[in-house]
């Protein structure tokens, strides 16, 4: 409703009262649409909002609109357009909040009522109903959303899949399942990151395989250079890094600035990480662009377990 109060249009407002719209909505700012028609000094409006009920005179709100000016055909015109804005509006909030609750027979319900609502977004993310189902885990959801045809490859603001969003949110079924759908495991981010970097950051070690089975480039690089290897080296993830070695990572590969997986260890410290590392032969000498070795970085960051590993595999 709160559209029709900005613009002023009491006869639309006197409608969507009529015809059940509610009046206690808050928008971002916490303003309710009486809030906004008081102050935007809007005083029609704030009339038909402050008297919703019938008058004494038995009149309905629709025959209030007319009497302030709106002929009963535009007024119906009005109503008409505006009552299906609101109950569309009402639809996206009552769908998207069923996918995060997991409400499968809701969302059923609200798809086979307007099939539309599946071309709407999530409002803070602008995440399609997919990717809002695999961010939350809604496994149900999904192998609905799926059976609808849905696009897999419908991305939100930040260009996140269903299948980034699953392998981030850390949702292995969810991620099987759009697997199995065809989803693209090859998709990426704003940032250039790809489902197995997701999987790599939050230590999921079965989905490495699922992924990289399924196409997915175990050394795709970023944006910004960075591997999953990288990642799961700077984050700690031990069993990561030998998965990825074991799926054929290059663990010589660098960063934009010449940082490498021993590097990453080193600034994380990370000790387990680098003596696995060294183990599985990442090269020791490989310098970034400002000159320093991982032995460099350890010892100017004080991290002398790390250090320990780097000096005891000197040759």
């Amino acid at each position: 409703m709160e559209g029709r109060v900005r613009g002023n249009k009491p006869g639309a407002a006197a409608a969507l009262v009529e015809l059940g719209c509610p009046l206690h909505l808050v928008n971002r700012n916490g303003k309710t649409a009486l809030d906004v028609a008081t102050s935007k000094g809007h005083d029609d409006v704030v009339a038909v909002l402050t008297s919703s009920q019938v008058n004494h005179e038995g009149e309905t709100a629709l025959d209030d609109a007319t009497s302030i000016g709106w002929p009963a055909a535009s007024a119906a015109s009005a109503a008409s357009a505006a009552a299906a804005v609101c109950r569309k509006h009402l639809g996206k909030m009552d769908l998207f909040q069923s996918i995060k609750e997991g409400d499968v027979v809701r969302v059923r319900e609200a798809v086979e009522d307007d099939p539309s609502l599946l071309d709407l977004r999530e409002e803070d993310s602008e995440s399609p109903p997919l990717v809002w189902a695999a961010r939350h885990g809604q496994e149900e959801v999904v192998q609905y959303l799926i059976g609808q045809q849905v696009d897999l490859e419908e991305v939100d603001r930040d260009n996140y899949t269903a299948l980034i969003a699953a392998a981030n949110w850390e949702h292995p079924g969810v991620v099987k399942l759009l697997l199995d759908a065809g989803a693209d495991p090859t998709a990426r981010t704003v940032g250039g990151y790809t489902a197995l970097h997701g999987a790599a950051r939050h230590g999921q070690v079965e989905v490495l395989a699922q992924l990289v089975e399924a196409g997915a480039q175990v050394d795709a690089q970023a944006k910004d250079g960075w591997t999953a290897v990288l990642w799961a080296s700077y984050l700690g993830h031990e069993e990561i890094v030998r998965a990825l070695a074991a799926l054929g990572a290059d663990l010589a590969l660098v960063a934009n600035e010449g940082d490498s997986p021993l590097h990453f260890a080193a600034l994380g410290n990370k000790p387990g990480v680098a003596a696995a590392l060294v183990e599985l032969g990442c090269p020791l000498h490989l310098v970034t662009d400002k000159g320093q070795t991982a032995l460099d970085v350890a010892t100017s960051s004080g991290h002398d377990d790390v250090v320990a590993v780097l000096t005891s595999n000197q040759d």
